[in-house]
């Protein structure tokens, strides 16, 4: 079962086999380890005992594809153990399967009636249903409404912010602060961008600065005897870091724009290490962003995602001549590449893969742009690395691509320090990976194919529901086939204008931190679709776009 090399060293029988993944467990040799117990499941495959300790061994080995399975296998010896299959569900949405996480998750809820952590994620893990979108807000107050003891109140809050319902939302922060006697820094941010969205500037305003002086208290509990930001101890600079850029954060979000940037001018100058990561996802990133930095030369970025403007765009290619721009492909990547660049003679350079299901269904290409031997880089999460690929697949594509590949990783804060630069706002690709192009200091950042919405009468042409010359999907998973289903355009509308709303709130000050980190000055960011979903950038029609792109600005 088991392609660890180390696996001829496994004795043959099954105390043998025990005994030495037991002492492996016990070195940290979990891939020594995860290979005994495969080796004695073989020989006792219904024993449940056994398959509990390969799960475990699989799980914390990172390996979460066999982990999927071998835990699929303990829920089928014992089919009506919520807590099996609450733990199933749980990892098949973290491995992008929205549809298995719901049905497992499911039955966990009909088994167990009182288990709201099954109410909970089976809500969470619908949004990415198309055809339950609209359920989900009535499944999480639902869910609210039974959780008496504020397990979970956090987590619904937060998902009913994405969903735009913030009186609801304020309404579980405020019962869960009554629970538990306070809130924490996540949910004070939280119930502070609810209320400023219920436009109540004031009680947010209160929430924020209550948030801020929080942070300055863990600061001073942290570092009790601050001097200067450089000289802040190695063992303590994460942490106090990372509590300067969520108050920045903090700033930013109340309207104290100002005092933000010059936190993060003050962070970026203390910071040697501005962009470091740890193990295991790419420690050297500072000498990757070098790469991605020679690679734009300061040019114009062009990110390109699906709508009508890049089918426009496609047709009218040719009109930049000979005039250079980075472009960098996000979902789908292949499709646009092939579809509308290299017709007109150009290639991506850079391409965002940030969730499991983007690396697995792009398969071939992934792995053929990387092959390449132009400049490129390809973003990718930890997260999706860990949920598609194993440790043995993980460490071939390290070894053959390494400095191809770009990490961006999440902090339960949300914020961008030099220590963690990214933040990831997982719900939306764009926004997780703009603080690094942003580090990249392209000259300018063009934003392509983000329109407004599927026009559900059919009249419109585009990838979104219908085919189009561009864009021939053969797949039901490509966003929303094309149907009469008006539900299912709907919710797919309603999901993207909700990630607008995300970017809308965030992506200034993705982008003023970043800058300010590098000490380099703000990229303008344009939105080529005057019909787009997002407000925050600058709308641009293609003429426009065509007119600037690529040429000198004078400067």
């Amino acid at each position: 079962m088991s392609t660890n090399p180390a696996a001829a060293t496994i004795p043959d029988d099954m105390d043998g086999r025990l005994a030495l993944g037991a002492q492996a467990v016990q070195s940290g040799d979990l891939g020594l380890a995860a290979a005994c117990f495969a080796g004695a499941h073989d020989l006792q495959p219904e024993n449940p005992q056994i398959l509990q300790h390969l799960f475990t061994i699989l799980n914390a080995r990172g390996d979460l594809k066999s982990a999927e399975s071998a835990l699929q296998r303990l829920s089928d010896l014992a089919p009506h153990d919520t807590n099996i299959l609450f733990q199933l569900g749980m990892l098949k949405g973290r491995r992008g399967n929205n549809a298995g996480a719901c049905e497992d998750l499911e039955k966990a809820a009909e088994i167990d009636p009182g288990n709201i952590a099954a109410e909970t994620f089976y809500a969470v893990w619908s949004q990415g249903i198309v055809d339950r979108f609209h359920e989900v807000p009535g499944l999480l107050n639902n869910a609210a409404e039974k959780d008496g003891q504020g397990a979970h109140l956090g987590e619904i809050a937060d998902v009913l912010i994405y969903q735009q319902h913030y009186e609801d939302a304020v309404q579980h922060l405020k019962t869960l602060e009554t629970i538990k006697g306070g809130l924490d820094l996540v949910q004070l941010r939280h119930i502070a961008v609810a209320l400023k969205e219920m436009g109540q500037d004031d009680e947010a305003k209160h929430v924020f600065e209550t948030a801020i002086s929080v942070c300055d208290r863990m600061i001073g509990e942290t570092w009790p005897a601050p001097t200067t930001l450089d000289q802040i101890p190695a063992a303590i600079r994460p942490k106090v870091m990372e509590l300067l850029a969520l108050t920045a954060r903090l700033y930013f979000n109340g309207g104290a724009v100002d005092q933000a940037r010059e936190l993060y001018k003050a962070m970026g100058a203390a910071s040697s290490q501005t962009l470091q990561y740890g193990e295991p996802y790419w420690p050297d990133t500072d000498q990757r962003v070098a790469r991605l930095r020679a690679m734009m030369r300061g040019r114009d970025v062009v990110l390109m995602c699906h709508g009508h403007s890049i089918k426009d765009f496609g047709a009218r290619i040719k009109e930049m001549d000979g005039r250079d721009a980075c472009f960098v492909g996000i979902n789908r990547f292949g499709v646009l590449e092939s579809e509308i660049l290299t017709p007109a003679g150009r290639k991506l350079e850079l391409t965002l893969s940030l969730t499991p299901g983007s690396i697995l269904k792009q398969g071939e290409d992934f792995e053929a742009f990387l092959s390449r031997n132009d400049s490129n880089m390809a973003f990718v999460s930890g997260t999706a690395m860990n949920a598609a690929f194993t440790p043995e697949e993980r460490d071939n594509l390290r070894t053959r691509f390494d400095a191809k590949l770009i990490a961006v990783n999440n902090n339960n804060l949300r914020s961008v320090t030099p220590d963690d630069p990214l933040g990831v706002i997982q719900e939306n690709t764009l926004l997780a990976a703009l603080p690094l192009i942003v580090a990249g200091a392209p000259r300018r950042v063009f934003l392509m194919g983000a329109d407004q919405r599927i026009d559900t009468d059919g009249s419109t042409d585009s990838h979104f529901g219908t085919r189009s010359e561009h864009f021939k999907s053969p797949e039901k998973t490509a966003f929303v086939a094309p149907s009469d289903d008006r539900r299912s355009l709907k919710n797919f509308d309603q999901t993207m204008i909700n990630d607008a709303k995300i970017c809308d709130r965030d992506v200034a000050y993705q982008v003023m931190a970043m800058a300010a980190l590098h000490g380099f000055e703000e990229p303008a960011v344009y939105n080529v679709s005057p019909n787009s979903r997002l407000e925050a950038f600058e709308k641009i029609d293609l003429d426009r776009f065509l007119e600037m792109v690529g040429q000198d600005t004078g400067n």
